[in-house]
């Protein structure tokens, strides 16, 4: 995902000041009723899929190129998360290609390792998870954190989804206000991408996606709510 209208790389929902504040802009999250009479965007996939059989990785790391190049990441600040070591994935391999198709391109690429609550990793456990030896947080020029879940001053603040909606959301189980807030390194870059698989889940239905975004580096507070609302359901 990607914010080009300035620093943030947090999407449509929120975008940041020249000041670098941030300025909120919550969209609903109830469905939005679908026209019929308007034509559906059209959409570019970079891929190919398979019903049978497996891609190869030389292929993977083909698709990953092709998307990247595609980007205008010229010249930018670029933040990647990623999972930890609890999904399995070639993330040495992809780690690579990012490196290679960005490490020139961009201004910055480093790296935000979405722990959701799960223990931050060693610099052992990051150096196998990325295929290259880190040190302090650090692999050459690229720089991999850890969310700090446990630290209140690592986040932004975007808003509050209001009780009514919340409501509506879970269809009468809660009634609540909900603090929607992000670890707020995002905001230092000008985009940042998602690169993680997709997985079945025991609690909220699939990993991946949005996810890295909530629970991935979301606050406590946050994550907690997600997780009790869906087992309400």
């Amino acid at each position: 995902m990607s914010n080009p209208g300035g620093p943030g790389g947090q999407g449509g929902g929120a975008a940041p000041s020249s000041q670098g504040k941030l300025e909120t802009a919550l969209p609903s999250l109830l469905p939005i009723p679908h026209d019929a009479s308007t034509p559906e965007p059209a959409v570019t996939v970079v891929g190919r899929g398979v019903d049978q059989g497996y891609l190869g990785f030389a292929e993977v790391q083909a698709i990953a190129r092709e998307g990247l190049a595609r980007l205008p990441l010229d010249d930018r600040r670029v933040l990647v998360l990623i999972p930890d070591g609890t999904r399995t994935m070639p993330m040495p391999g992809l780690f690579r290609v990012l490196d290679e198709c960005l490490g020139r391109r961009a201004a910055a690429l480093d790296f935000l390792v979405a722990l959701g609550t799960h223990p931050p990793m060693s610099d052992a456990q990051l150096s196998a998870l990325v295929g290259r030896t880190v040190v302090d947080g650090r692999t050459g020029d690229r720089r991999i954190y850890n969310h700090r879940w446990d630290d209140p001053a690592s986040y932004a603040t975007l808003g509050t989804i209001p009780a009514a909606e919340i409501e509506a959301l879970t269809e009468g189980r809660l009634r609540r206000d909900v603090t929607v807030a992000l670890n707020k390194l995002p905001l230092e870059y000008d985009h940042t991408l998602v690169c993680g698989p997709v997985f079945p889940h025991e609690v909220v239905g699939f990993s991946g996606g949005t996810k890295y975004l909530f629970p991935g580096i979301a606050s406590t507070s946050r994550t907690g709510w997600a997780r009790s609302s869906r087992a309400t359901r």
